[in-house]
């Protein structure tokens, strides 16, 4: 018999990393894990994912305190497109599967891989990306000046590197301007809690230049302003899971996601 929970599915790419994969998996109680890994007969450092993948799968087998289904994507790690078809993939599948709740690592795996996972929970509702941060190292100062540089000058990791490449021309709608900036000014009003009625809001927005339509007549302009508020702002604004509804103390309320864009959009210098 169904407990009713629902699923918890994370997925993760491994390369060189092992707590950063597991501890996730433990966290979030995974009931699926989805990891990607890159292996191929007779490439040295292929061969060391395949270790660092079996080890991965060990401790999550050994330490879980529930059952994880394990599922195994043998990909290459390095190449963007093909790390963005594979993640949606997963994510479709799982979503197409059932009620779940879909976990991506952003911490682990190649930079390529990091990079498709986020585009790839952007364009996923429903679907929260993670990162991990790390709390010890497992090498000290002295090893790191023995790791990192040569001759006595920082190298870093690599001592040469191939040609860059770029990513391919994906094409991501950015949220409108007009949406943003006018929930930018709902926030800061509703902080400082001075009126955020649709009045005071159509006046101050139309000063902005923000505002999108109007009609004639005082009368009219009134009543319409309260209509379109709500529709071309609040509702959308609703819609993007920017704001929610208290139904307590009858206001809405910015969300965490709403922060995120009014942080991270049309910031004036």
């Amino acid at each position: 018999m169904s407990s009713g929970r629902k699923e918890r599915v994370v997925i993760s790419c491994v390369t060189f990393e092992v707590e950063k994969v597991v501890e996730p998996v433990k966290y979030y109680q995974a009931t699926r894990a989805h990891i990607i890994h890159y292996q191929k007969e007779g490439v040295k450092s292929a061969e060391m994912y395949g270790e660092f993948y079996d080890r991965v799968c060990d401790r999550i087998r050994g330490e879980a305190k529930i059952d994880v289904d394990i599922i195994e994507h043998q990909e290459r790690v390095t190449d963007f497109s093909e790390m963005l078809r594979v993640m949606l993939q997963i994510i479709d599948d799982e979503q197409r599967a059932g009620d779940c709740e879909i976990y991506v690592n952003i911490s682990s795996g190649t930079p390529e891989y990091a990079a498709a996972a986020t585009v790839a929970s952007m364009l996923s509702p429903g679907t929260m990306a993670f990162s991990v941060g790390v709390e010890e190292y497992t090498i000290d100062d002295d090893t790191i000046r023995d790791i990192f540089y040569k001759d006595g000058n920082p190298v870093g990791m690599a001592s040469s590197v191939f040609p860059p490449r770029m990513l391919p021309d994906y094409s991501f709608d950015r949220p409108p301007e007009y949406l943003v900036r006018a929930l930018r000014l709902f926030e800061a009003r509703t902080s400082a809690r001075e009126s955020v009625s649709s009045a005071v809001m159509a006046d101050i927005m139309r000063d902005m230049g923000i505002w999108l339509r109007d009609m004639p007549g005082e009368a009219s302009r009134k009543q319409s302003d309260a209509v379109n508020y709500h529709r071309d702002y609040v509702q959308k604004w609703l819609a993007n899971g920017w704001i929610v509804k208290d139904d307590v103390r009858r206001r809405y309320l910015v969300t965490e996601k709403g922060m995120n864009v009014i942080g991270t959009f049309y910031i004036d210098s």
